[in-house]
């Protein structure tokens, strides 16, 4: 467990690097078209991102959607996805 100490340190610190932010200008960020999401372009490590994503566990999603629709549909329809959004399948 974090002392009192240790923590003003860990917000010193943070403080500092959203300082040094602050200075080197504004973050470079790119939106997702589909979504809107926005995301950073350029890591503070130098990696750059091209894209953002989720993944969920096949097996779990396979059997959700087979209890609910049975068959799959031609194409995807709303009510699919949004039967997805709403499942308690674990993303990450």
């Amino acid at each position: 467990m974090a002392t009192s100490s240790e923590n003003t340190i860990a917000k010193a610190a943070q403080e500092a690097t959203n300082d040094e932010k602050e200075t080197n200008g504004t973050e470079e960020v790119a939106v997702e078209p589909k979504t809107g999401v926005s995301f950073p372009v350029k890591l503070d490590d130098g990696k750059q991102l091209n894209c953002v994503g989720m993944y969920a566990d096949n097996e779990k999603l396979k059997d959700l959607l087979k209890s609910k629709i049975g068959k799959a549909p031609e194409k995807p329809t709303k009510e699919l996805y949004q039967m997805v959004i709403d499942s308690d399948v674990e993303m990450w």
